[in-house]
């Protein structure tokens, strides 16, 4: 026989063995997840687990504010460092994070911490969120909103 002849007779596997494929598996589970409608499951229980995580993100999130605010800094290095503690902030909140003393960032802060909880522990279905991220300055109390100057426009 000479290569790319065909075989005189068919060649029979000595034993039978399955594959898996990781990548046909995966495929499918992808689509099957994609063939599942969306569910409401709002809860209670459900609601006080997520604004406790949210609450745990928060804190961690400002946790380099905190720090900044907490330690016996000159001017200057306490504004470098809050200009930098969190690198996605928009300029107009980076501005008004600088701007603010230890005293009336425990305000915000506090402040802060409240509403998400608040909002987090009722019911937000996803079709809302977007009117309800718009009304959140106006959930702060205190004169914690935009046109105190305290926070940055929407």
């Amino acid at each position: 026989m000479a290569p790319g002849d065909l075989a005189p007779r068919d060649v029979l596997a000595p034993r039978a063995v399955d594959f898996e494929s990781d990548l046909q598996t995966a495929e499918a589970r992808s689509a099957a997840q994609k063939a599942v409608e969306p569910q409401y499951d709002y809860t209670t229980e459900n609601a006080i687990a997520i604004a406790a995580r949210a609450t745990d993100r928060l804190r961690t999130r400002v946790l380099p504010i905190d720090t900044t605010f907490s330690a016996k800094l000159s001017a200057a290095s306490q504004n470098s460092l809050l200009d930098t503690a969190i690198p996605d902030l928009s300029s107009a909140a980076r501005k008004t994070l600088v701007g603010l003393d230890a005293a009336r960032w425990a305000v915000v802060r506090t402040e802060a911490a409240r509403v998400l909880d608040a909002t987090e522990r009722t019911e937000l279905r996803d079709s809302e969120v977007a009117d309800a991220r718009s009304r959140l300055s106006g959930r702060m109390a205190g004169g914690l909103d935009e046109r105190s100057g305290c926070l940055p426009p929407n």
